[in-house]
């Protein structure tokens, strides 16, 4: 059984664009029953802190009150090194896909190494759309009936959770801390992509309207889910001014 400082070490949970409070009520719980307390919000409902979500939090409120609430996924993200989706369905985005005990291993090694990571949950109907997986580097699959793998919010949350859970109690102790590779974060790479979208754009190099939208999402897609260094991302950054000398600044 994992101690309660490994499970703590987990992952933060962002909910993208819940559309019921009750539902990350519910989800917090799933969340504390495995002892997950880190949750980030991007754009809740008006009622997400009501009595409805409360109720279904059943004593779990504290994560909700703990939450972050962001307006924008790009903010929610921006101090991660690694963002796993969660997805029943890898679209035609190229990612790494993962089945849920992979992705906690790989998870808890990161952690181990320092990085912080996030697991992204998308909204209710819909799930998560093809421009919020383009912010994240892996897609996490849930094993599910392959003719019915609809998952409501807090299952998707709980069973995660509890892969995790079970994932800490099975990892090493922490290794001493060595000086090494520092990660990129999430928002060095939301820069890099802003910027080279900007400069390709004064360019001329998004030209046909019909595929200006797919382009741009390949191009941060590509960006997004590759494992940089931040130094690896400042020496991108200077290629890119020496090539686009003609652009404004940064």
């Amino acid at each position: 059984m994992p101690t309660e400082k490994q499970a703590e070490a987990g992952p933060t949970f962002v909910f993208v664009r819940p559309q019921l409070g009750e539902n990350l009520g519910a989800a917090a719980r799933a969340m504390l029953n495995f002892n997950l307390t880190r949750m980030r919000v991007v754009q809740p409902p008006e009622d997400w802190l009501g009595g409805a979500a409360v109720a279904r939090a059943s004593g779990a409120g504290r994560v909700l009150d703990e939450a972050e609430v962001h307006s924008d996924l790009e903010s929610a993200l921006r101090d991660f090194h690694h963002v796993y989706a969660t997805s029943s369905r890898a679209r035609e985005l190229a990612k790494p896909v993962l089945e849920s005990v992979d992705a906690m291993k790989a998870i808890h090694s990161q952690m181990r190494q320092g990085m912080r990571v996030a697991v992204l949950f998308g909204p209710e109907r819909t799930g998560l759309t093809n421009r919020d997986l383009a912010c994240a580097n892996s897609i996490v699959e849930v094993a599910a009936n392959p003719d019915y793998p609809s998952l409501n919010l807090a299952q998707c949350a709980l069973l995660i959770a509890s892969d995790c859970y079970r994932q800490a109690g099975m990892q090493p102790p922490p290794a001493a801390s060595k000086p090494g590779r520092e990660t990129a974060t999430q928002w060095d790479k939301q820069l890099l992509a802003d910027h080279f979208e900007r400069d390709l754009e004064l360019c001329g190099y998004f030209r046909h309207a019909e595929r200006i939208e797919g382009q741009r999402l390949f191009l941060r897609n590509m960006i997004m889910r590759l494992d940089f260094s931040a130094s690896e991302v400042k020496v991108l950054h200077r290629i890119r001014k020496v090539l686009f000398r003609h652009t404004d600044g940064d």
